[in-house]
């Protein structure tokens, strides 16, 4: 008699035990899913964190690149500049010397800005 109470008693525990593993498994599954989806998660916004960073250092590189030809452009421009001035306005000593010149002050062209002495006449942007 005391045999099977002995096996009794073993069974009960065994069943308690194994309610309780599986009331563990059931939190640790639940935990299980809870990190998959956040890992997706995560893995979606690395993503998007790496492609804005491709795109960010891609438009660095366009804005580094025109920052190049600018440069470029304006080492060249003070050059462009001192010899369109000197060919195409006279002096001062000159402008009085030539006749009818204190009647046409008024009426003196404009200084073209660098910009626009690049730019072909009659073509507008």
């Amino acid at each position: 008699m005391r045999y099977i109470t002995n096996l009794r008693r073993k069974i009960r525990n065994l069943e308690e035990e194994a309610a309780e593993l599986s009331q563990r498994l059931n939190m640790l599954l639940a935990d299980n899913e809870v990190n998959a989806n956040e890992n997706n998660q995560l893995r979606d916004f690395l993503q998007e964190v790496d492609q804005r960073v491709q795109l960010q250092d891609a438009l660095n590189a366009s804005l580094e690149e025109e920052i190049r030809e600018l440069r470029q452009l304006t080492e060249e421009e003070p050059e462009r500049q001192s010899f369109d001035l000197v060919d195409s306005q006279p002096s001062t000593s000159q402008a009085a010397c030539l006749p009818g010149s204190e009647d046409e002050d008024d009426e003196k062209p404009k200084a073209k800005k660098p910009e626009e002495a690049r730019k072909p006449e009659g073509k507008g942007k």
